[in-house]
């Protein structure tokens, strides 16, 4: 960038601007596949891990942190758990 003056002997300065542009959090998780299906053992102990669950975010490695959760709904979620960072899920 030059910054001229407008006086008779037109003085000047420059300096030298660095732009550094951010990854947006513009990129929604996917999962590689639309339904995530689990076939599980009846009268498995308690804590059992049953498989993992995991989604691909494309944006920088600090937009691209996940958190994984289980659905509230019905009742069955009562007997599954999800570590919320690494997608395991246990019984």
């Amino acid at each position: 960038v030059i910054a001229r003056d407008n006086g008779l002997e037109r003085l000047s300065s420059s300096v030298l601007v660095v732009v550094t542009v951010d990854d947006e959090n513009d990129e929604p998780p996917r999962f590689p596949k639309p339904v995530f299906f689990l076939d599980v053992l009846e009268n498995q102990p308690t804590g059992t891990s049953l498989g993992v669950a995991s989604a691909i975010d494309t944006d920088s490695p600090a937009n691209a942190r996940m958190e994984y959760t289980i659905l509230k709904e019905g009742n069955d979620y009562i007997h599954f758990s999800i570590d919320p960072d690494s997608g395991v899920i246990t019984n």
